[in-house]
């Protein structure tokens, strides 16, 4: 993988890393017609680390290490969490993946942040476990993405395709409108 900062002509100055947060997220089709996103995060310094008990981790060890399962419908609706933490700095942290008991019966669709915000936020819930919940649900709408292309387009009231003007990609003035729906492309 090419460097970021030569890529883009930014002066490479010196550097040390200190920190590392890997997340991974996998979207899964399960047998009985439901589906699954699993998520999962680690955080690991380069360099000694005390925790909350006053033990000291080594470079390398995590000092995060959680998982988040939810199993959904093609609706996005939330029918099942589970969730795990297992590394923390803190003995409580072990208790606050049952705080996410409170997305069951949600749908991963328009208002899913603020929702998030207000059952888990603050005291609420873990921030690193609410973290995640934002990009599994890009992640469980993208598992759905072989279903969604098997049928028509969704269309607002006027009958314009939803996903124009959704993102870069996909602008009223792009090529790949102009391709797919010419009839909505904005002209130049």
């Amino acid at each position: 993988m090419e460097d970021p900062a030569k890529a883009n002509s930014v002066p490479v100055v010196g550097r040390r890393a200190l920190h590392t947060r890997c997340i991974e997220m996998t979207g899964y089709e399960r047998d009985d017609g439901l589906y699954e996103v699993e998520g999962r995060l680690r955080d690991t310094k380069t360099t000694l680390f005390k925790k909350g008990d006053g033990s000291i981790l080594q470079p390398g060890e995590p000092i995060h290490q959680m998982w988040i399962r939810l199993v959904y419908d093609e609706q996005m609706l939330v029918h099942d969490v589970l969730s795990g933490t297992e590394f923390a700095p803190y003995a409580e942290c072990s208790n606050a993946p049952a705080s996410l008991q409170k997305l069951r019966g949600l749908s991963m669709k328009a208002g899913w942040s603020q929702e998030i915000r207000s059952r888990l936020g603050g005291a609420l819930g873990c921030t690193h476990l609410t973290q995640m919940l934002q990009p599994m649900a890009t992640t469980a709408f993208q598992t759905l993405s072989r279903i969604r292309l098997s049928k028509p387009d969704p269309l607002d009231p006027s009958g314009r395709p939803y996903k124009i003007d959704s993102c870069w990609t996909f602008s009223a003035d792009g090529d790949v409108v102009k391709q797919r729906w010419p009839k909505f492309a904005r002209s130049e």
